[in-house]
């Protein structure tokens, strides 16, 4: 799908980048019944997906990231009582 939308745009100059992050410690889970890890390395941080937007945008103009995929170090998952 990523690609599609990178080569129906390709020729207008406009830039768009598909976003992927892992498990985010946000309030997306607040009403399921699991959550984001406590641990460090088993969970993204708002500001780590913050960091890749910015990365994004301050990109050369001639460049493009068409697929941005974040990742904890490691996966956890911790479920609620």
């Amino acid at each position: 799908m990523e690609i599609l939308f990178f080569e129906e745009t390709r020729k207008s100059g406009l830039r768009i980048t598909n976003i992927n992050p892992d498990m985010t410690e946000s309030s997306f889970y607040d009403d399921l019944r699991f959550d984001v890890s406590k641990k460090e390395d088993e969970k993204l941080l708002s500001e780590d997906i913050a960091d890749a937007v910015e990365h994004i945008l301050t990109m050369r103009k001639g460049a493009v990231i068409s697929n941005y995929t974040i990742r904890s170090l490691k996966f956890g998952i911790s479920k609620k009582s």
